[in-house]
């Protein structure tokens, strides 16, 4: 039985000696077949398209505003083209631009975004047209340039500066 032991025991070590010593002759060959190309300094250059964008701008100034007596940044959006306003539940005004509302309209005070971060809606009755110097009312797809949720369009308010006043 002791030589039966052997005789299993020295099989198995032959087996996996020979099975590490392959293993290194199955190793894959380390040298590449690939070429490499050294190219020197390369630079890429583009030029912006004529195109103009495919959404209408339209701009409500200062003078306008005062001509017109309008009291409240809803009432100024409401008298460019497919500028709309609706009374909310909460008896807030609410834009709409071409039907779109104003959930997916980005509402921006000098280029920076505002809104209640509640419902995503910006109350346009509760601001004054005193301090604005022009609202820029973009329609259409204008997520590129304001980023997200302005599906519809975008109202940017600019401010006059205090020595405008």
């Amino acid at each position: 039985m002791k030589a039966f032991t052997w005789f299993i025991f020295r099989r198995i070590l032959l087996f996996f000696l020979i099975f590490f010593i392959m293993k290194n002759a199955l190793a894959e060959d380390t040298s590449d077949t690939l070429r490499v190309y050294h190219l020197g300094e390369v630079v890429v250059t583009a030029e912006r398209s004529p195109t103009s964008l495919t959404s209408s701008l339209k701009e409500v100034n200062y003078q306008t505003i005062h001509q017109r007596q309008i009291q409240t940044i809803a009432e100024a959006v409401q008298i460019t083209p497919g500028g709309y306003i609706s009374i909310g539940s909460r008896n807030e005004m609410m834009v709409q631009l071409r039907g779109i509302e104003q959930r997916q309209i980005a509402v921006l005070l000098d280029g920076v975004p505002i809104y209640v971060p509640f419902d995503g809606l910006v109350d346009l009755g509760q601001m004054p047209v005193d301090a604005v110097k022009k609202i820029t009312v973009t329609q259409g797809n204008a997520s590129v340039l304001y980023g997200p949720n302005s599906l519809g369009g975008s109202i940017n308010i600019v401010t006059r500066l205090p020595s405008q006043r």
